[in-house]
């Protein structure tokens, strides 16, 4: 890499570590405005397993993609604007996840418990009674509602599959057959149930409801352990983060402003594609270590991933959509 980007490289990361506590200067550099913003949230929302380890690992894949590309033939301007983009969102979206871990600590703060939902008590017909509402006022809970929908479909074939085939077995072997398609069916229930978990948890509105219908009967000062977590170690990782990323969005820009001898920057930077890969696929053991150090079970691990998913999307929402719209 030639000194001139090297020198690039610097500049820019010593910038963004000057900005990160000023959210109006971050919007401007990276050029997220609210629809962008929004952008980020819903596919940061429909990232359910490993949720901002998901939506980062997704934006660079889409980054490498078009870099491969560009090794074969020219990036049309189109392209480098579009490049440059994901590039801006992978930092900001780092950025935020940085900034949230590194919030004061708050342990007398009350806060809502992440809820838990006892599939057993779920009614699926209310599921079903439901989900035409919810599509049409939540467009965050628009992908778990395509994949609940999806799922009563198949709930409906399979159930008239069991009848029909019920109807033409014999009488011994009915009970076999009948016990294997219930388990099927229950798999699928439980599967719905999970993505309308998913609902509630990523809409505030629809938390605030549950909360209402959950009320305990004594009251309670709640302590969110959350907020009382040492994320030292997963700080200290995530900034390595930042900087790699800050690093190719330094590079991007470059290739944007300069126009020529960009072929080897582009090289070097895709041959460098795992180790971008790796920083991703080791945060999920940092998020462990984390919680070896703050006494927290390897079972809550999704739940932990989860909440801070919430976080990132609360603060995105409070400080990049909700000033500039009305409509989230």
């Amino acid at each position: 890499m030639n000194e001139d980007v090297t020198l690039r490289v610097k500049e820019d990361f010593y910038v963004l570590k000057k900005l990160i506590a000023s959210n109006e200067h971050i919007a401007k550099l990276l050029k997220i405005d609210f629809v962008v913003a929004k952008e980020i949230v819903n596919d940061l929302i429909a990232c359910s397993e490993n949720g901002p380890i998901e939506a980062k690992k997704n934006l660079l894949s889409k980054i490498l993609d078009i870099l491969d590309d560009a090794l074969y033939k020219a990036i049309p301007p189109g392209k480098i604007i579009e490049v440059l983009k994901l590039a801006n969102e992978l930092v900001f979206l780092t950025m935020i996840n940085f900034k949230v871990l590194s919030g004061k600590k708050k342990p007398h703060r009350q806060q809502p418990k992440q809820i838990e939902i006892d599939y057993e008590k779920i009614d699926i017909k209310e599921i079903m009674h439901k989900i035409p509402e919810l599509s049409q006022k939540y467009n965050e809970a628009s992908r778990y509602i395509r994949l609940i929908t999806a799922l009563l479909k198949k709930y409906k074939e399979v159930s008239q599959e069991m009848d029909e085939k019920l109807l033409i077995t014999r009488e011994l072997s009915k009970s076999a057959i009948q016990n294997t398609y219930l388990e099927e069916l229950n798999n699928i229930i439980k599967s719905i149930k999970k993505h309308y978990y998913n609902i509630i948890q990523n809409v505030p509105e629809l938390r605030k409801q549950y909360l209402d219908l959950e009320v305990i009967d004594h009251e309670e000062a709640y302590v969110d352990d959350f907020k009382t977590y040492d994320f030292s170690y997963l700080k200290h990782f995530l900034l390595k983060q930042l900087s790699e990323f800050s690093r190719i969005r330094s590079c991007l820009v470059y290739i944007k402003e300069e126009g020529y001898h960009t072929l080897p920057i582009i090289t070097e930077l895709y041959k460098q594609r795992r180790s971008f890969y790796r920083l991703l696929d080791e945060e999920e053991t940092s998020v462990f270590n984390f919680m070896s150090d703050n006494s927290v079970g390897p079972e809550e691990y999704n739940n932990i991933i989860s909440r801070i998913r919430y976080e990132i999307s609360n603060y995105i929402q409070d400080f990049y959509i909700q000033p500039y719209t009305r409509d989230f």
